[in-house]
C-alpha cells in the first residue's frame, strides 16, 4: 500500500489488490484468541496449533505467489519499466549509499585490518557462540518458561520482569552475550573512523554511475565462464587487425647472421642434463 501510494496509484487499486492479505491475517487472529483461551479447554490449544500453521502457509503462498507475479510482471513489461526515468535525488542518494559501502568495505578488508581488532572481532565471535551454546544446551535452566497466558505479577516473577532470568546459567549467556556485541560495535566503530577519513576526500557529486542490471549479468557470466569472453586487451580497436609478430622478424641470409639476435627471437634451448 505504501509503495502503490508513493507511486501515485489509485485508490480503488491499491484497496483491491492488497484485499487477499485479509485472509491470512484472519487465520493469524484466531490463533492468538485460541492461545488466549488454551487454559480453559484442551481444545483451543489443538486449534490454536491449527490455525498458526494454517497463517505460517497461507503467507508462505501468498508470498511466493506475489513474487511470481512481480517476476512476470518485470519480464513482459521490462521495455516500459526502462523507459520510466530515474528520480534525480533519489539515484543521487543511491549513488553515495553506494560508495560509503564500498568504502567500509574496504575499511573491514581482512589484510588491512590491525591485529588488536581482528582479536576483538574473533573474541567477539566466540563470546557469542559461547552464549548461543549455554542458552541452546540449557536453556530451561537459564530463563522462566514464558507464554502468551503467564501473568508476571505471580511467582516466579512477582512483578519483575527481570526475573526471567534464571541464576547463574542464564546470567552468565546474557554477561556473554553483552560483552560480544561491545566488542562488535567496537570493531564498528573502528572501521567507521577509518572510512570516514577516506569520506572526506570523494566528490560526492560527481559520482560514476550506479552498475545496471545488464552489467552485472556480464559481470557474473564472465567469472563463471572467463573463456567466453576475450580480455580486455587483447585486441583494443577491433578494426585493426591484430599484428603478426613472428612476421616482423628480420630475414638473415645466413645462420651467422642471426645468430646475435637469436637471444632476442629464437626460443630458449633446452637445458642438458649432466653427462
Amino acid at each position: 500500500s505504501v509503495m502503490a501510494g508513493i507511486l501515485n496509484q489509485p485508490l480503488p487499486k491499491m484497496l483491491l489488490g492488497t484485499t487477499p492479505i485479509i485472509l491470512p491475517i484472519a487465520a493469524t487472529v484466531v490463533a492468538g484468541g485460541c492461545l488466549l483461551k488454551a487454559n480453559e479447554d484442551p481444545i483451543y490449544n489443538t486449534l490454536a496449533g491449527g490455525f498458526s500453521t494454517l497463517s505460517a502457509l497461507m503467507f508462505a503462498t501468498a508470498s511466493i505467489g506475489f513474487a511470481v507475479v512481480l517476476e512476470r510482471v518485470t519480464q513482459n513489461r521490462k521495455a516500459e519499466l526502462d523507459a520510466i526515468p530515474n528520480d534525480p535525488a533519489v539515484e543521487k542518494i543511491d549513488r553515495q549509499k553506494a560508495e560509503k559501502q564500498r568504502i567500509l568495505d574496504e575499511a573491514m578488508d581482512w589484510p588491512v585490518v590491525p591485529f588488536f581488532f581482528k582479536f576483538v572481532l574473533v573474541l567477539a565471535v566466540v563470546l557469542m557462540w559461547c552464549a548461543t551454546m549455554v542458552f541452546a544446551l540449557s536453556g530451561d535452566e537459564a530463563f522462566e518458561q514464558v507464554d502468551l497466558t503467564t501473568d508476571y505479577r505471580l511467582p516466579p516473577f512477582e512483578g519483575n520482569i527481570w526475573n526471567m532470568i534464571k541464576r547463574p546459567l542464564g546470567l552468565v549467556g546474557c554477561c556473554l552475550e553483552a560483552a560480544s556485541l561491545i566488542l562488535y560495535y567496537i570493531f564498528g566503530f573502528y572501521a567507521s573512523v577509518k572510512s570516514k577519513e577516506k569520506l572526506r576526500c570523494i566528490d560526492w557529486d560527481n559520482l560514476p554511475p550506479l552498475p545496471t542490471e545488464d552489467d552485472t549479468l556480464t559481470a557474473t557470466q564472465r567469472s563463471l565462464n572467463p573463456a567466453a569472453f576475450p580480455p580486455f586487451d587483447a585486441n583494443p580497436n577491433p578494426f585493426q587487425p591484430e599484428r603478426n609478430f613472428q612476421a616482423e622478424q628480420p630475414q638473415y641470409a645466413t645462420q651467422q647472421e642471426a645468430i646475435p639476435q637469436a637471444r632476442y627471437f629464437a626460443p630458449p634451448q633446452p637445458l642438458q642434463p649432466p653427462q
